[in-house]
């Protein structure tokens, strides 16, 4: 949905924080040229910028943060982090309190999804391994039992 004038807009505030992100290659220094409570603008420095989609972590001192680009402008990015920040740990680069963490955007659930998927795939994995054996097995007696059950009736009704 498109931004109309009227709509509130959160407080930015310009900074030069040096920090590293971590996207789709490498790890690369960074440095963060202004931020909000829920994004940052960040320069990428001796590396290609992380595609608009991606997911990224990126590291300020101690203060880890995860969000996913939104936008790319040479080598400058736009992130949407997946949980607010304080901006005072931001500046900071430590830790510090945390806002309440709403529910995450159906676009920040590709890791659930992921893990999710590998469940699956273990599942029917798993189920391969016992049912073919005990297909193989089931079929297997049938083929017996047929080859055998026409002699054991014709012996059966000789003796008596």
């Amino acid at each position: 949905m498109a931004m109309t004038g009227s709509a509130q807009r959160e407080a930015r505030r310009s900074v030069s924080l040096p920090a590293s992100l971590r996207g789709e290659g490498p790890v690369c220094d960074v440095t963060i040229r202004n931020h909000s409570a829920r994004g940052l603008t960040i320069v990428v420095h001796d590396a290609p910028p992380p595609r608009r989609g991606s997911f990224v972590d990126i590291r300020r001192g101690t203060l880890m943060m995860a969000g996913q680009v939104r936008w790319r402008a040479g080598e400058r990015i736009g992130v949407r982090l997946q949980d607010p920040v304080d901006l005072a740990s931001l500046a900071d680069g430590r830790v510090g309190r945390v806002a309440h963490r709403p529910p995450l955007a159906a676009s920040m659930t590709v890791r659930p999804a992921a893990e999710r998927s590998r469940s699956i795939g273990s599942a029917l994995q798993y189920a391969t391994l016992v049912l073919i054996p005990f297909a193989m097995i089931a079929m297997a007696g049938w083929i017996l039992w047929d080859r055998v059950a026409e002699p054991l009736r014709r012996l059966h009704a000789a003796l008596g």
